[in-house]
């Protein structure tokens, strides 16, 4: 059986290739699934089973372009799903996002009926918009086409192949810390460190989604993290401790903090796996 892999060379895509080196994937090298020709040409040729589309156009933290983080990523999944669709794969994962939730919730901790109840504001919400039509989209084509296509919520992720300078929160502290401790100096951190987050290790994703291949035949999206929340205070004393940083830690509370919560869970993956927590996940990326 052949399993085709967008976004081969990003987070979860390296994990993947180190526990499933059989499967076929491919990045913005090989394939701009910005264009629909190159994109139908590709599943023309590879003719793949299966499919894991985890390729994207990520919003930088420090350069948000909010028009490309919508209308990009409505592009590259508008021609995968025709592609896959028009190539017969019946079975396929689309990595959605945990900013997909509404920013004022009922109720915390929030579960994966809620991702279209509300609106999402801020500079991440094109991003957010974008992962909620392909979610539409998936359900669309399960209805007219009889596939099964679905999607999987993971939380904030980290891993081994992070890039340093994405201005993402774990990327972003590590750099910091990893200067500091260069210079002898202190860290400062923006915000009250006070927001809570949850995160989920890309080597645990790269576990579940050959699982989920296998095994589950709903249409449902799935979200993909464990139970441990932590502040950002927490997380950044984490990291510390994990680089033996001795300086102060310190928070610079004129700086705003962002979204103070997003909390979720998910019953179906928290019973079947068990998630690598913080700590030791950080340790295996870090050291």
């Amino acid at each position: 059986m052949k399993t085709l892999v967008t976004g081969g060379n990003g987070l979860v895509g390296s994990a993947l290739k180190q526990l499933n080196k059989d499967w076929l994937y491919v990045d913005r090298r090989t394939c701009d699934l910005t264009n629909r020709q190159d994109t139908l040409a590709l599943f023309k040729t590879v003719q793949p089973d299966r499919l894991v589309h985890l390729a994207a156009y990520v919003p930088g933290f420090y350069k948000i372009d909010k028009v490309d983080s919508f209308a990009v990523n409505v592009r590259i999944n508008e021609n995968v799903l025709e592609a896959a669709n028009v190539s017969n794969v019946n079975r396929a994962i689309f990595c959605l996002s945990v900013n997909m939730f509404p920013d004022n919730p009922l109720h915390y901790p929030m579960d994966e009926k809620m991702i279209m109840e509300g609106s999402v504001s801020g500079p991440f919400a094109g991003y957010a918009y974008s992962k909620r039509m392909l979610e539409l989209q998936c359900q669309n084509y399960n209805s007219q086409y009889n596939r099964q296509y679905f999607g999987i919520i993971p939380c904030n992720i980290y891993g081994k192949n992070d890039n340093l300078d994405s201005g993402r929160l774990i990327p972003n502290l590590t750099k910091q810390f990893k200067k500091a401790i260069q210079d002898n100096t202190s860290v400062t951190i923006n915000g009250s460190g006070k927001p809570l987050r949850q995160f989920v290790y890309a080597d645990d994703l790269a576990k579940i989604i050959p699982i989920l291949l296998d095994t589950y035949h709903k249409t449902e999206p799935l979200i993909c993290c464990g139970n441990e929340e932590v502040s950002i205070a927490e997380l950044a004393h984490l990291i510390g401790k994990v680089l033996n940083f001795e300086n102060e830690i310190a928070f610079d509370t004129t700086k705003p903090d962002g979204v103070l919560k997003k909390t979720v869970k998910g019953s179906y993956i928290d019973n079947m796996f068990q998630f690598t927590p913080l700590e030791e996940g950080l340790k295996q990326v870090l050291l």
